[in-house]
Formats: structure tokens, sequence, C-alpha cells
């Protein structure tokens, strides 16, 4: 599909007709700022005066045979006004492609499919012919004259003639989502009675969906025009843009991602958008909409590499698209990619109501069960493994999350290996183990339902603990982490009959360091962090995570590197929530450095997989995180 090339240099101010000509480009193709008229401020009746301040796009150069057009636009319709240069005007009382005219393109969207029709202005011949409309399906043979509200006149041109035209949306077919309309204006000119005609056109694209975008003045794409010169992605192709009813109330959304956002405009030009854990746009491998959980409305399923110094890995995940902000709901890792090797798992997407995501153990090389250091991140499954418990795993939507449907046992499974016994990393953060505070009577009942589900001993003490209100009601929920999962329950959450758990992406529970609570989103309710370690081959490092309840539901918020050693070699951030007003954000200083300096530091600096950038201390200063109403987002500190 087309994707916007350039952005909108040209603002029109709502309710005046402007007089510049605007272009922006889609795939290479020059397209036409279409401006909006105040009321009242245009008449159809062949004099263009009204149009004196608007800039004309010329198509051709040949003084015979070149036209200047000018677009303009309200809530009822189309305008069109051209003056047409054409030394002989070929023209019958019953006009067809055989003779002179004028051709608007334009392309609509249903379903994410485009249709163009085109609209053919013939000029009329004073006192032998009046001017026509027509709509013509693009391709099409048979032509349907448009009549009143429709209206087109001709005018005097010194070497040709003018016309102005005006088209109801209502004559369009799918005109009720003209704000993404695509678009293209040619001259159809013809020398003679009976010769073939030469056409001049502003766009070399043919099909539909190539078209180059009408830029309507504050409208959608236009709208996007700043967030494109802002994430410098003007001349970024798209993985995907697609126009369609997406949500219930009938109205048409535009779905594009493009670099590593992804972008949900809607009609009124009012858009938000995501940035996917990804390094850069070549790390979103593919992008497409599929009905994914049975409601007959798209999510968005996209295949995406993370990636540092360390290795690589590659994960599906799938975006729910209905609410304003696209929302992750699923993801698994596909494969996973370290300088000993690889290891992979094959996906299919299997026809159902709803789909069934299917998922099986593929291959591997250099890369076994004693040498596998990998842990998914948070709210990504784990990789079934060839040499694992599970050969092949079925998921599908169960009214509110993607479930296990079916699983097969690996006739091939390995036992776990001892690992060789090596003396762990200190932590930056001395894992301390706390004792819970006693939970209420009833929250008691629902902790002892958890560790029989999740066989946990009964005498099971918590590493950590934490009282504090986190979601639903004002009631305090009990947090605790056993192993390496988080439980919360409590007497106002869930209504106190039943807990919420979600597993850590560390194997080893004394890679859990640290748990914390503070409101960062201003809601009153606290925010959980977790500080956690991770082995990577020689490299250990400690992430940061965040939480925040939405409802019941956990959604993440925040992952920042903190720390990372390698032999006697660290770098040790310092986070902290420190109060902002009511509530707090998260401060991160760059702290210190043991061995590595500027000039032996071996790793890239940055994001490369997603998770926020460990601070530099001979680079970089403090970093604040603040709350934007998705997530928290890290500016310098002043």
């Amino acid at each position: 599909m087309a994707g916007v090339r350039a952005i909108v240099v040209w603002l029109a101010a709502a309710g005046v007709l402007y007089g510049w000509a605007c272009r922006v480009h889609a795939q290479g193709q020059a397209g036409v700022f279409v401006a909006l008229a105040a009321p009242k401020q245009l008449r159809v009746d062949g004099d263009l005066g009204e149009w004196r301040r608007q800039h004309f796009q010329s198509i051709g150069d040949a003084a015979n045979s070149s036209a200047d057009v000018s677009l303009a636009y309200d809530v009822t319709g189309l305008y069109v006004a051209a003056r047409v240069h054409d030394d002989s005007l070929v023209r019958t009382a019953q006009p067809s492609p055989r003779e002179d005219a004028l051709v608007v393109t334009l392309a609509f969207a249903e379903a994410g499919h485009w249709t163009a029709r085109e609209l053919w202005l013939y000029a009329g011949v004073v006192g032998r012919s009046a001017a026509v409309l027509a709509l013509q399906r693009a391709g099409g043979a048979t032509q349907e004259p448009l009549h009143k509200p429709a209206s087109i006149v001709e005018g005097p041109l010194d070497g040709g003639y003018a016309l102005e035209a005006f088209i109801p949306w209502a004559s369009l077919g799918h005109g009720a989502h003209w704000q993404f309309a695509r678009g293209a204006v040619r001259l159809h000119d013809v020398d003679r009675a009976g010769a073939a005609a030469h056409e001049r056109s502003s766009s070399s694209a043919h099909a539909a969906g190539e078209l180059p975008w009408l830029i309507f003045d504050g409208g959608p794409v236009q709208a996007l025009s700043g967030l494109l010169r802002e994430k410098n992605l003007g001349a970024t192709t798209p993985k995907l843009d697609w126009v369609g009813e997406l949500r219930a109330d009938g109205k048409a959304v535009r779905v594009l991602v493009l670099g590593t956002f992804v972008v949900l405009s809607d009609q009124a030009g009012r858009f938000t958008f995501e940035d996917l854990p990804a390094s850069s746009s070549a790390d979103v491998l593919d992008a497409q909409l599929r009905d994914l959980t049975g409601d007959e409305r798209p999510e968005l399923v996209l295949r995406l590499r993370q990636q540092n110094e360390l290795g690589s890995r590659e994960l599906l995940r799938v975006l729910d698209l209905q609410p304003a902000h696209a929302t992750p709901i699923f993801g698994i890792e596909t494969r996973k990619q370290t300088p000993q090797g690889f290891v992979d798992a094959k996906l299919e997407i299997r026809a159902g109501r709803p789909p069934v995501i299917s998922v099986r153990s593929g291959q591997s090389k250099g890369l076994s069960e004693q040498n596998y250091q990998e842990t998914p991140a948070t709210g990504i499954e784990a990789m079934l493994l060839p040499w694992g418990p599970i050969a092949e795993r079925d998921y599908s939507w169960n009214g509110s999350r993607f479930a296990v449907l079916r699983e097969l046992p690996n006739p091939h499974a390995q036992p776990a290996a001892a690992k060789p016994e090596t003396a762990a990393p200190a932590a930056s953060v001395a894992p301390v183990a706390q004792l819970a505070a006693p939970a209420p009577a009833g929250v008691s009942a629902v902790l002892d339902a958890y560790r029989q589900a999740r066989g946990v001993p009964a005498g099971a003490h918590p590493s950590f603990s934490l009282q504090a209100n986190v979601a639903q009601d004002a009631r305090a929920e009990s947090v605790l982490v056993f192993g390496n999962e988080v439980v919360v329950a409590g007497e106002g959450f869930r209504e106190g009959t039943s807990f919420f758990y979600f597993a850590l992406p560390v194997r080893d529970p004394a890679d859990v360091l640290q748990l914390f609570g503070g409101d960062v989103t201003g809601d009153g309710r606290s925010e959980l962090f977790v500080r956690l370690r991770q082995h990577l081959g020689e490299v250990t490092r400690e992430l940061l995570f965040g939480y925040t309840f939405v409802a019941d539901a956990l959604q993440p918020i925040v992952s920042i590197e903190v720390a990372r050693a390698h032999a006697r070699d660290s770098i040790v951030n310092v986070p902290a929530l420190v109060r902002e007003g009511r509530h707090s954000a998260l401060l991160v200083k760059p702290g210190t450095a043991t061995g590595w300096t500027a000039a032996s530091y071996p790793y890239l600096s940055g994001s490369q997989d997603g998770v926020g950038p460990l601070l530099l201390p001979w680079q970089d200063g403090d970093m604040r995180y603040r709350f934007d109403g998705q997530k928290l987002v890290g500016a310098p500190a002043h």
C-alpha cells in the first residue's frame, strides 16, 4: 500500500480558503492539497473569482494541452476548479472518453481494499451543449451522468475554457470515509474527433491503493505530518497502511505501521501512536491485520526482532486495536540467536472461530539445555524448546485472553542438566528477604488457594512482600513474591474471591532482587516495580520493570537496564522514586563504573532490544521517567 513519503509543509486555517498549493508524496507520487471552503464561500457559476487566492497545480506543460487545477471541500462534498488550455475543444452532444475532459480519480477504502472512481468533467459549448459531470468506475467502460445536487459550469478563458464543479460525497459510493481518500487529476486531451487521447496526470500510479493521499486541510493525513516530521519518518516505507471500519461505531480508522511506530488515526484527525520494542524499521519484520479473537474485527499481528550486542530474538506480538491506543494482548518468542548458535520454534495461525495460534518446537544449532540462558520478557510466552517438556501448544482467545487450548508432550524432552558450579555475581542491590505482613483472614484463604494451584508449599515464606493499594477499590492488596512469581490478592481485589499472579522473566528465584511500589500515574494507587538479574552468557545485567493495574489486568509501563557486569567490570545506575506534587516520578542516576571507562567499554550505548538503555557515567546525566498516559517515558532531568 502507498505510504506518506514527505510531510505537509503548507497549512490552511480552518474556515478560510487559502491560496497555497501543497504537495506530499506517496511512493514518489505528488499529492494535491484540498483546501477547506468556508460556508457559502464557493458558488459553482463558472467564474473562478472566489479561487483567486488559490494556487492552481499545473498538469502538463504544453500551451495548447495543459490544465491548472485546484480542489476544495466542505462536509457536503468536493469542489473542483480548473483552467484548461486547449486550442481545439472536441465535444459532442453525447460526451464520452473519445472527447476532451478533465478527470478526477478518487479512491476510497473499505475493509482495507481500495476502490477507485473517476469523475469526468466535460466542458459545455455555449449555445450548443451544457457541461456534464459523469461517474465511472476506474477501468470501466460505462459512465453515469451525475445530476443535482451535483453541478458543473464552464466559463470563458482565452486559449481554452474554465470549469467549476461540485460533487456531493454521497454521490461517490464509499464517500462516507472521504477524509481518507486517495486521488489524482489528469487531463484527457483529444486533438480531433476520432483521434486517440493524450493524457497528462498528477500521478503515475494506476492501482487505487497506490494513488497518493489527498491532503484535506485539517484532515487526518495532514494531522500526521507533525509526527512524521518529529520522528524523521518522511522517507520511510510503511510495513502496513490500512483504512477501514475497525470499531463498532462504523467510522473509518487508519492503521499505520511506520518505522517502529504503530499509529491509529480517525477521520477527525485525532491519532495515537505507540513505539514498538524494536530498534529500527528493519526489525519490524512483518505486519498484518487479522481477526484472532473471533469478533470479526482485526487485531494487528506483528513479527518483531529484538537485538543487542549479546544476540537477538524474534517474537510474534498481537495488539488489540479497539482501544484508542494499540494494546498488546499476546506475545511469544519464536527464535533466539547468540554467538553460540540459534534455536527456533514454528508458528502458524489456523482458521477457526476464533482462530488458533499453534506453536511447536523447531530446530537448534549450537544451543542446548546446557548453555541456553534466555528468559522471556513479561507478557511474552516462552519459546517451545526442542529439549523442553512440551512439543506443541495451541492458544485461542477465551473472551479475555489467549489461553492454552491444547498441549502435546515432547517425546524427546531432556531432563534438566546440572549447571556448572560457579559463583553467582554479586547483585548491586542485595536481595533482602522480607516477612509478609499478616493478611486478612479472607485473603489468607485466597493465598492458600494460590499455593495449592501453583504447588507452593504451605509453609513457604515469600521472598518479598508489599501491602499497598495497587488495583480496584481503595483497600490495600497483599503483593507477594514466591520463587519467580508475583501474586496479588486482597479483600477489594476481584471481590476478595480470587488471586492474580504473573511470572517474572527469571529462572532462578535468587535473581529477584527487589520489590517496591509507588504512585507514578497519579491515580492514587501504587504501581509495582521489580528489579531482576538476568544472565546472558558471561554478562549479567539488572533490569527494573514497572507495572500498573488497569481494572484487574496488569500492564507493563517501563523496563530499564540499571546495571551490567562482566568479570570485575561493572556499571551500576541508581533508580529511585521521587515526589512530584501528589505522585512520583522515577529518577535514574548514572551511578558509578568500576573497571570500564569510555575507552574500554565494549558495548553499544542506547537501547537495542526494547529495554531502556543503561546510563553510562562518563556521558549520561540523570533521567526522569514520567507517565504519559500509557507508559513511563524518560527525559533528561533538569
